[in-house]
Formats: structure tokens, sequence, C-alpha cells
């Protein structure tokens, strides 16, 4: 049986014990706001989290829907990841519905949002209108998409839209098409008269308003850059206090030359002075190939008179700690490479790892320590000039932190893992119209075998599988290297127990809705065109294990949605009429 959440639809917020608002500022009054209030680490997969933000979790056993009828114009905000299209969220009346999918919209005029969202993460916002006595409806069968936040309001003022859009922009690290949208109590929060640095805005706020308060570290979208404040700067930061960054736009890569990088951020704070603590990823410095490197923060409009913070490694990331920055500077930040004395030459194949570390004779008080990708400590040694060797068959890289004359540096090496392990392969895979097909990238020094309980079933970068089960592939390069990934494949669960055929289908074809559902229930079944225009509805009564022929459809070629009704509960699917 499954359990049905009505999500009230009203002047107050809606939060379904998902969020609230703040007393102390006027309260946002939405007409539908949904948000999960989690904060994750890296540990849950990276497609179920945003910028440190879980997603709505939504479950197949619960359907989300609204118990009162939407009649004004409405504006709809959403938050999400797609890498397909399918069905997200749906607004159905009583001659007109908007159907919202990853990567398309079908209204009126087909909004196709292709390229503008992207797998990262995107803000998507959408205005309508004549949806009378609509309802809301949320995919709670969600495959390769995923919904962190949604915000429906009656269409107001630019002011209060910019408003919304800055604090989920905030919030989840995602882009906004215009800079000047950057806005609050009034207020220009992103001056972005150096055009240079309107790049991937992002920071921290405390919009009270929106239940927003500052993070303790958010991340640039590009990943090159994370801020970070402690507890005293986040609870010292008033009603409309913020921290933002953008970056010009370039590399994180170095310039031969001044040795600095040619990347930089603009951040400008509305705080007289704020501390704030910058990570830059150790992955993300590419630094030369035989040395290890040290790293400054430059803050300042040019490198002469920049104030210098010095780098601490901690874990995987370069810390510079308690870096001011003031509301009246032009606080242009850069990095410094400064090349270590320290040579090295490694020795990479499919075994091992070798790394020969050259230091001077002046040296003092060194050690050395290797991680793996785990973060496990794999090696551990005080001798200089030596060769250390690490026994290798999965790891993707080995992190090498070198402690010397005080200083702490460390680099990355990757191993001949990394290049296979980078083709990514799910943990599962649905089939859909009884099949799932899986591509890989087509390089020309791997190879590709795929296998069903230990059975060879197929060769090549692609396959199509037509069973469930459980499969694996091992892929090999020209060196004699290789890993083998294991993954299943399961049976369509947005099947929900109905299908469509023929689907392509002509206009002269009869349409059947074959149904095996797990026990009566009461269908109806509406037909929306691709603009969200009801075509027509059919009652079929008490169905359980039977196939409905609904006859010829007798449209012109296109993309129609099918919605059944099965106890008032609607599912979804598309018909394709040649």
């Amino acid at each position: 049986m499954k359990r049905i959440v009505h999500c009230l639809l009203s002047t107050t917020i809606f939060f379904c014990g998902l969020s609230g608002y703040s007393q102390e500022s006027d309260p946002f009054k939405p007409t539908l706001w949904l948000s999960s209030p989690q904060k994750v680490n890296d540990t849950l997969p990276e497609f179920d989290r945003l910028n440190f933000h879980k997603d709505l979790g939504l479950t197949k056993g619960t359907l989300w829907g609204s118990s009162k009828k939407i009649n004004k114009p409405q504006h709809l905000f959403l938050v999400y990841k797609s890498k397909k299209k399918e069905n997200l969220v749906s607004f159905m009346g009583e001659k007109r519905a908007v159907f919202l999918e990853g990567k398309s919209l079908y209204l009126n005029d087909s909004v196709d949002l292709n390229g503008y969202n992207e797998s990262y993460g995107e803000l998507l916002d959408v205005r309508f209108s004549n949806i009378q006595e609509g309802r809301f409806w949320m995919n709670p069968q969600l495959k390769d998409s995923r919904v962190f936040e949604l915000v429906l309001t009656d269409q107001g003022s630019a002011a209060a839209t910019n408003e919304i859009r800055t604090y989920l922009s905030i919030k989840y690290g995602i882009d906004l098409i215009d800079h000047r949208q950057y806005t609050y109590g009034g207020k220009q929060l992103w001056d972005g008269g150096n055009k240079a640095y309107n790049h991937h805005v992002f920071g921290m706020a405390s919009m009270r308003r929106f239940n927003l308060y500052p993070s303790k570290s958010m991340h640039s979208k590009d990943g090159d850059l994370i801020l970070s404040l402690s507890k005293g700067q986040r609870q010292r930061m008033d009603e409309g206090s913020y921290v933002l960054a953008g970056s010009n736009g370039k590399s994180l890569t170095f310039d031969k030359k001044s040795k600095q990088s040619r990347k930089e951020w603009l951040v400008q704070t509305g705080e007289e002075q704020i501390a704030v603590d910058f990570s830059i990823p150790l992955s993300k410095l590419g630094t030369s190939e035989d040395s290890f490197n040290d790293y400054e923060l430059l803050v300042g409009t040019n490198g002469r008179n920049a104030v210098k913070y010095t780098g601490v490694p901690k874990d995987t990331l370069l810390v510079f700690n308690d870096v001011l920055i003031k509301k009246s500077n032009s606080n242009i930040v850069r990095l410094k490479e400064h090349p270590s004395d320290i040579k090295f030459e490694t020795e990479n194949n499919c075994g091992q790892f070798r790394l020969k570390v050259k230091a001077p004779s002046t040296i003092s008080n060194y050690s050395v320590k290797i991680y793996d990708d785990k973060k496990d400590e794999v090696l551990a040694s005080l001798n200089v000039n030596e060769t250390y060797t690490v026994n290798n068959s999965t790891s993707a890289y080995f992190d090498v932190n070198l402690a010397y004359n005080g200083k702490k540096i460390v680099k990355r090496f990757e191993t001949t893992i990394a290049g296979l392990s980078n083709e990514k392969i799910e943990k599962f895979y649905t089939l859909e119209n009884g099949e799932a097909t899986i591509s890989l990238k087509n390089t020309g020094n791997l190879s590709y075998h795929w296998f069903s309980n230990d059975k060879e079933i197929a060769q090549g970068n692609e396959v199509t599988l037509r069973a469930a089960g459980t499969y694996s592939v091992n892929i090999s390069s020209d060196t004699g290297c290789s890993i083998t990934q294991v993954f299943s494949v399961g049976a369509d669960f947005n099947d929900e127990g109905w299908r469509i055929y023929p689907n392509p289908a002509t206009a002269s074809e009869d349409i059947h809705v074959l149904f095996n559902l797990t026990e009566k229930a009461d269908v109806n079944i509406a037909l929306y065109d691709n603009g969200g225009r009801l075509v027509k509805t059919t009652a079929l009564g008490t169905v359980q294990n039977e196939t409905v022929n609904l006859g010829k459809p007798g449209l012109s070629s296109g993309v129609y949605i099918i919605v059944a009704y099965i106890n008032d509960l609607p599912q979804i699917k598309k018909i394709i009429i040649k």
C-alpha cells in the first residue's frame, strides 16, 4: 500500500516536516515549499548531494501531491540534477497541464532547457497560468534525476523573484544567468562592475527570511575553491550579511614567469572585515612533474602589495586560514607557486608504485607518509633519499605527504589504475522497454570484456543487456593492467503495473494499455498534447489484470502524455505518434 503525503497549499510556508522560516524577519509565504534540512558529507553518493545538501529523498512508496487546488498564475523554482529526460513535477488542471522533465519543459511554447541544465545541478524557474483547479504532483520514482528544492509562489515582482533566485543560488552554489539578479532586502549583493570576475559566483549569506544561515563551507561550481567560516564568524553575520566570490573563468594553472595562477577570484562582502578560510583541492593543483611545491595565497590588486598567506595541507586540501576580506578593498585572490628543492622520480606499473625522493644534504626533520585513495596510510618513513615501494592493485592515486625544515607539502600521484577506473560504471541499470544499453569511452588503448555469471557475453565499449541480473566488465589497457567492475541490471520500476503499446504508434493503429496491478483499482486515463492541452479523458472503471483498447488516436504526429489516474494517483508515460 502506498503512503500518500498531501502537501497543503496555503498562504503559510509549506514544510511537511522538511523546512520552516525564521520569526526574526518577515516570513516567506510561498504557495508551496519543499526542501530537506539535512546536511551531508562526502560519504553520500555524489549524485544524491549538491554542495553539502541532500536531495529530497523521494521514495517509491510515497506520492507527493497537493490537497488544495491551484488557480492563480504561479512561478515555479526548482533545484535539481538530471542525466536524462524523465518526469519530475506535474501540475494538472481541468483543461491544461504542465509536465516538467529533466532537460525539457512541456508547455505551449515547448521551452527546451537542453544546455541550461547540467548534471552538477541547476536552478530552473518558469511562470505558468491558466491551470484551473490544478493539482501538484511530484514523481517519487526518479531514476536519473534528483530534486533538492521546490518553491511555488504567486507571480510577484522582479525584486521578489530575484531574492528567491539569490537564496537558492547561494544555498546550492549554482549559477544565475545574470549577476544582477543577486539581490536581497532591496540591496545588490554582487557588484559586477569588474566583468572579468562574474563567473561561478558562490559563497555564504544570512537570509533569515528564507531560513538560510551561513554554511560552514561552500565550494565553487567548478570545485576549484572552498570557502569556510568559523563558528564565531558565522554567528557574527547579521541579517543580510554575505561573503561572495566570483572567478575570472580561467583554468587553475600557473604562469611560468610569475609563478602566479592564471585563475583569480574577486571576493566581496557586506561586512567591514571578515576572516575566511580558503581551501584548494590538492587534485586541482597541476604541479610540475618532477618536484614538490609550496603555495602562497595572495590577496590584493597586485602581487607586489598583496597580503600573503601560507597554505597548510589537511587531508586532500591545501588550506589558507583566517584570510582577511574587507568591504572597502578590491579583494582579488590568486595563488603563487614556489617549486621545492626536493625532486623525485616515479615508476608506475600494474602491481607497484615506486617513488624515489632526491633531497639536499641540508634537509632536517624529514618524514614521508603515503596514503591511498581511501585515505589509509600505506607507508611511513624517516629515511631520506631512498626508493619507497607500495604494492597496489586497486588505488587510483596516492597522496605523498612530506615534512622537512618545518614545512609540510603534499603531492598526488595517479596510478595506472586511475586511467581504468575513470570509466564510470553505475552500480545499477534499469531495463527500459526490455533493454539497458551501456556505452563507455571508445579509447584505442583500452579493451572491454562483459560477463554474466563468469561467462563472457560481449566485447567492446558498448553492450545492450536484455535480462535482469548481476554483470561485470573487465577493462584492460595495452600495458596489461586491468580492473573488474560489478553492476546489476533490474526491471523498470517505473512500469507500475501498466504499459502502452504499440509505442511508437501510427494514427491509424489501435492503442492498448496493458494493466497488471497488484489489486483492483479505479482507473481513469487522460491524454495531453505536447503543449499541455487536455485532448481527451477515458473512464475505465475497475481494473486489475486486463488489456484495454483505447482505439485509434487519430492524432497528428508528435509526442503525447498519457496520465493514468490509479485510485486518483497520477502515473505518467509518453507515447509517440509517427
